[in-house]
């Protein structure tokens, strides 16, 4: 089977470089000025850890440079979407992501990779669709390329804000929970509260990945003691 993810016109996605050039540090933050602003909500609202977000905003251009889409997807996010549509997309790039890191066993056991649900991440795809199955069977060389891309970025677009949400992300916990004892966020905020006393700023409900599934973890974040 010949891999679909292979340029014709050139040997990797990834790195889209030019040596003799020398970009400024003014000159990437411009470029990459919807991309730092999508960041920011990813980790500051929204409450997506650092190297997360990186990775989700890696694997968006990947897809503008791979030929899915004809739209700027972090122009587009930032510009046209609100915040609960940002997540809700962010969530479905980061069942990609599981697929490339051969992580998604556990959600392909619930049934076929149609099941885990990415349709909204498709909506903006009006070039070609993201196949599950593939990402998986190909998962090494896509998420190399999005790795590259996330770190290039981290370097050179993020680096100045990666000290400004630092501080929220070490007051930010995960919370997972068993399989058949559904959760609501009113549920983790109540059993905290009780624990520990008014603690909770703020709770992220992952989006279940199947159908009528329920949320497997939580993102909470805690006051400053």
């Amino acid at each position: 089977m010949a891999n679909p993810f292979v340029s014709s016109t050139q040997s990797s996605l990834f790195p889209l470089t030019f040596p003799s050039v020398r970009i400024s540090k003014d000159e990437y933050h411009l470029f990459y000025s919807y991309e730092r602003a999508l960041f920011q909500t990813l980790v500051a609202i929204v409450n997506f850890g650092v190297n997360e977000a990186a990775l989700v905003i890696g694997f968006l251009l990947w897809l503008e440079r791979g030929g899915y889409t004809s739209y700027p997807l972090g122009k587009f996010f930032h510009s046209s979407l609100s915040v609960d549509a940002i997540n809700e997309v962010a969530d479905e790039v980061l069942i990609c992501i599981k697929f490339l890191q051969r992580k998604a066993s556990n959600l392909m056991s619930e049934g076929s990779s149609e099941t885990c649900n990415i349709s909204k991440l498709q909506c903006f795809l009006d070039q070609k669709r993201i196949h599950l199955d593939e990402l998986y069977d190909y998962g090494d060389l896509i998420y190399d390329e999005v790795c590259c891309i996330a770190t290039d970025l981290s370097k050179k677009a993020f680096e100045d804000m990666l000290n400004l949400v630092a501080l929220p992300d070490h007051r930010t916990m995960f919370v997972t929970f068993s399989k058949g004892y559904p959760l609501s966020a009113d549920d983790v905020r109540e059993f905290f509260t009780g624990m520990f006393g008014d603690i909770v700023e703020s709770i992220h409900m992952q989006r279940p990945v199947v159908l009528d599934g329920q949320p497997i973890y939580a993102r909470m974040r805690c006051f400053i003691a």
